[in-house]
């Protein structure tokens, strides 16, 4: 709908309709967040540098997420860069079924890397599936 402004008469604002929210959601997707935002944040913290590489080896973590955080940490090693270092803060974390993986789910959101100085947010997209973390890429803003 168009709605005059008030004193610009030749200016309209559209209001949206009410959003139609969806009433089905029966508590599986708040369920695969708390199933997987642990082996997620592990991921981004081992790919920061808070704690150590070995501890992607576990079987919990697909060889596409190990590959990824490799090459991330090689790269920055190359370019002498220290951008995806330091604590990480996961801002915001969302689940939909994957449309790749039967049975999986695919995990996307933001996190906010490094200290209170040179802290940068940044986009990641996960998918999971089997009790393990499958696949990860974090992608810069």
């Amino acid at each position: 709908m168009l709605a005059a402004i008030p004193g610009y008469a030749h200016l309209r604002v559209h209001i949206p309709d009410e959003p139609e929210h969806n009433g089905d959601n029966d508590g599986t997707t708040i369920d695969v967040l708390h199933q997987y935002a642990p082996l997620l944040q592990i991921a981004l913290e081992i790919l920061s540098g808070v704690r150590p590489p070995h501890q992607i080896r576990s079987m919990r973590f697909g060889a596409a997420v190990r590959i990824h955080i490799g090459a991330q940490q090689r790269r920055a090693r190359a370019e002498q860069n220290n951008k995806l270092s330091g604590p990480v803060a996961v801002k915001s974390l969302h689940s939909r079924p994957s449309s790749t993986q039967p049975d999986g789910w695919e995990l996307f959101g933001t996190a906010l890397i490094g200290d209170t100085t040179t802290r940068r947010r940044y986009g990641f997209t996960a998918v999971c599936g089997d009790d393990q973390l499958l696949s990860l890429r974090v992608l810069a803003s």
